[in-house]
């Protein structure tokens, strides 16, 4: 720990509240009627269609809006929950702030400490943190008024980040219903061919998790794809530029190709451009080459985003749980039949939300940003609050 500060109390975070762990709900648990089971996926993504439980259980294992939850297993995090009463799974816990500690002062104060208590986390796979861990992590505790002051500062700028990621989800279900519309006008009669007809080239790239080095050629993983809207060089890993050029034989992103996704988030699409360097790409990564007088790289890109191609990937994934995009299969994607005039008529009217959305997204990284630093500032003493406050 840094210099304490002299008017905060020396604590345990397993002290500042009571951490119950959920119910260990078994297959035989689930269904379709009843109260949601929230699991850390359920946690995280509101998307996901969570399993049911109808049927005796403790009560204490409900959750309800403005319940605080600790994600202690897997993937840490801290949040509250907003989506109506459900049962909590185990992994999760329920936190109920002690009597001298503001909840939502608690809620970031856990969220800042995440990284820490990860640090001293057990597993190898799958990181967890123990009630030991609480009881033995110390931290400095400032009076209750200052709590409620550091909270209020907190979540005014939360607020503002989460009025800002509205503002995204806005503008991106505008734009998609923009696209959507511009490709039935263009094409009534929905005449398509397959994807493999319209470009060069369809590979991979290396099959091995190669030697990483500290500087060198970006290898690019599906994690550089979905940082962000285009091609994230920050952070990357680098592989030597021997390694490249062995790697190269198979496949080099050129200027005007696009990248997809062929692991976790599928078809997650960017189109790499004209100032890219050299990179060396894996495996989960496919190099998609538009032949130039047929197809438009940034209508390629775009088809990823559309309900077509969301509708064929539900083709493939059923019955199978499709975690996988082959290559196979994107030779068989149908994609819209467009003059290349057309395709970029569309992509230039698409282009015009990208750079909403852009600017939107810069927003949100710099009051994410300021965020970390109010939070270091605060939580640490190293700035205070007015202390005026009543204790």
């Amino acid at each position: 720990m840094s210099k304490p500060v002299s008017d905060w109390q020396i604590r345990s975070l397993a002290s500042l509240g009571t951490y119950l762990n959920g119910f260990a709900f078994k297959p035989q648990h689930w269904g379709e009627s009843g109260l949601p089971i929230v699991r850390i996926r359920e946690l995280l993504d509101p998307t996901v269609e969570p399993d049911r439980y109808e049927g005796p259980i403790a009560q204490s294992f409900s959750i309800d809006d403005g319940d605080l939850i600790f994600s202690w297993s897997g993937t840490l995090a801290a949040l509250f929950w907003d989506r109506g009463p459900a049962y909590l799974n185990q992994h999760l816990f329920k936190v109920s702030a002690a009597p001298d500690v503001d909840v939502r002062f608690l809620h970031h104060f856990i969220k800042f400490h995440l990284d820490g208590l990860a640090a001293r986390s057990h597993g190898t796979t799958m990181k967890h943190v123990t009630r030991r861990d609480l009881k033995d992590y110390l931290i400095e505790l400032p009076s209750t008024g200052e709590q409620r002051q550091m909270a209020d500062v907190l979540d005014a700028i939360s607020e503002q980040i989460r009025a800002t990621e509205r503002v995204i989800a806005k503008i991106d279900a505008v734009r998609l219903a923009t696209l959507e519309t511009l490709l039935k006008r263009a094409n009534p009669l929905l005449r398509t061919r397959r994807l493999e007809s319209a470009t060069t080239r369809i590979v991979d790239g290396v099959h091995h998790t190669p030697t990483y080095v500290d500087s060198g050629v970006p290898f690019i993983t599906v994690e550089n794809l979905t940082r962000g809207p285009g091609i994230s060089l920050t952070p990357c890993r680098y592989v030597s530029h021997r390694a490249h050029s062995e790697y190269r034989r198979r496949i080099e992103p050129l200027p005007g190709d696009v990248l997809v996704s062929k692991d976790g988030t599928l078809g997650v699409a960017r189109l790499v451009p004209e100032d890219f360097p050299a990179a060396s790409i894996f495996v989960s990564v496919a190099v998609l080459r538009p032949l130039a007088s047929v197809l438009s790289g940034e209508f390629l890109r775009l088809f990823f985003d559309t309900n077509e191609f969301r509708r064929q990937l539900r083709m493939l994934s059923a019955g199978s749980g499709l975690q996988h995009i082959h290559l196979e299969h994107f030779r068989e994607f149908l994609i819209p039949d467009l003059d290349v005039a057309e395709q970029e008529s569309i992509a230039c009217a698409i282009a015009m939300f990208d750079e909403r959305l852009a600017a939107e997204r810069s927003v949100l990284e710099k009051l994410k940003l300021q965020r970390i630093g109010l939070m270091t500032d605060l939580l640490t003493g190293r700035v205070r609050v007015s202390r005026e406050a009543a204790p």
